[in-house]
């Protein structure tokens, strides 16, 4: 049951991600914004912020990945402005 419990929030991360996220990608690549250094910023900082929030640390399997530092969603959206900064210079035309 422990299982279950620590996939609650995965599960409702993942759901709030489809509702609120696919629709709003889809309204700006209609607009004409670039999306592809974005969501690969997006994605990184996710990664960042599960690995330094302790989101694997429930899971003994993954306790390797958990590296505490600071508050992982301010890390998360800190290298994702950096990471979207970085590649939106480097991607210019």
């Amino acid at each position: 049951m422990e299982f279950l419990g620590n996939l609650g929030p995965f599960v409702l991360a993942v759901v709030a991600v489809i509702i609120n996220g696919v629709p709003q990608l889809l309204y700006a690549q209609a607009r004409g914004f670039a999306l592809k250094p974005a969501g690969f910023a997006y994605l990184v900082g996710a990664f960042v912020a599960c690995l330094t929030g302790g989101t694997f640390a429930s899971f003994s399997f993954l306790a390797w990945l958990n590296v505490p530092f600071f508050v992982g969603p301010v890390n998360g959206i800190v290298v994702s402005l950096i990471l979207y900064v970085i590649l939106a210079k480097a991607m210019k035309k």
